[in-house]
This record gives C-alpha cells, structure tokens and sequence, in this order.
C-alpha cells in the first residue's frame, strides 16, 4: 500500500470464544502529489453477505440438478435443439421412443426420426413461436422408431432464453399417444 497501490483481501478471524466472521481489509494510500502522505484502513464484516451467496449457489445447484433429473429420468420423451433443428441433447425415454441410444440421437436433426407435422401447420406455428406471438405450441406428429413400429406423439415445443432474454435452444417436449 505505501507504494501506492489500493490494497484488498478477505480473510476469516475472529474473537476467542465467538464464532469466526469474514473480514475484508482494504487499504487505500492517500496522496499529496506523488507522496503517500496516510492511508485509509476499512474492515467490513462480510460473514452474512457471503452467506447469502453460498445460499443462493446452493439454491441454484439444487434446481438444476433437479431439472437434470426431471430431463433425464422422466417418464416423458424430451430434447432439447439447438440450431436448424438439432438434437443437442435426448433423454431417455425419447431414446426409448425411437428405439435408440441416446448418443446416437444426439446431433442429428428431429426431421431424420420424424414426419412433417399436420400438412405443415408445424412451420406457421414455429414461425409464431419464434416471433414471440406464441409461448409454445403442441402438434401431433408421426415418429419414425428403429423397429418400425408406428408411433404418434403430442410434440410441444418451447423457446429456452438465457438471462438477459436470448434465444439459447428450444425444448422439446415428446408425449407418446399411440395407444
């Protein structure tokens, strides 16, 4: 610090016989002209603020391991696409659905297991989708499994947005309805 350079660290002390706390020191040289002529010493306590911090990672930990868990072991076929139309990701029960692995689903495009949707209705749809008019839209749609058994799904689909509101992938969701 008395070369002239804002000094900040954090570290954990505390008094005996109470509970440690989070400290950050900051040291900022105060100058007249070139000289350091005194510097400026802070303590805050963050023991409360890094608390909520590790909360709020713990929370976000817990929710995406439970999405995880919903996407790969839920009883309904998903995916999730990436751009022009390809599987990024497939879970099980969709693999099951076309009588694949899901690694040899990934990658390839939802048009190489499956029929045009409704004599194109699917296009106008995704068309409103994407251009916001829609939040999702459900359609029904042929599949095309391994065994060559026919199969018919309801195919929702819905738009994935990070935080700052950009598209990042679409999600589909694969209920089957053959019955």
């Amino acid at each position: 610090c008395l070369s002239g350079e804002t000094v900040t660290f954090a570290t954990v002390g505390g008094l005996p016989g109470l509970a440690p706390r989070r400290m950050r020191f900051r040291y900022v040289p105060l100058r007249e002209g070139d000289q350091v002529t005194a510097v400026l010493a802070t303590l805050r306590d963050i023991t409360e603020s890094t608390r909520s911090v590790e909360t709020a990672h713990q929370a976000l930990f817990e929710s995406e391991e439970r999405f995880r868990r919903v996407f790969e072991d839920g009883p309904i076929g998903m995916a999730i696409l990436g751009s022009k139309d390809r599987l990024t990701q497939v879970n099980t029960a969709l693999a099951r659905l076309l009588g694949r692995e899901p690694a040899a689903i990934a990658g390839r495009s939802w048009s190489d297991f499956a029929e045009p949707a409704e004599g194109g209705k699917e296009r106008e749809l995704a068309y409103r989708l994407f251009g916001g008019e829609l939040s999702h839209y459900s359609v029904t749609q042929r599949l095309h499994p391994r065994d060559g058994a026919e199969c018919w799904i309801r195919k929702t689909v819905s738009l994935v947005h990070d935080a700052a509101g950009n598209l990042r992938n679409s999600l589909v969701i694969a209920e089957d309805i053959t019955r």
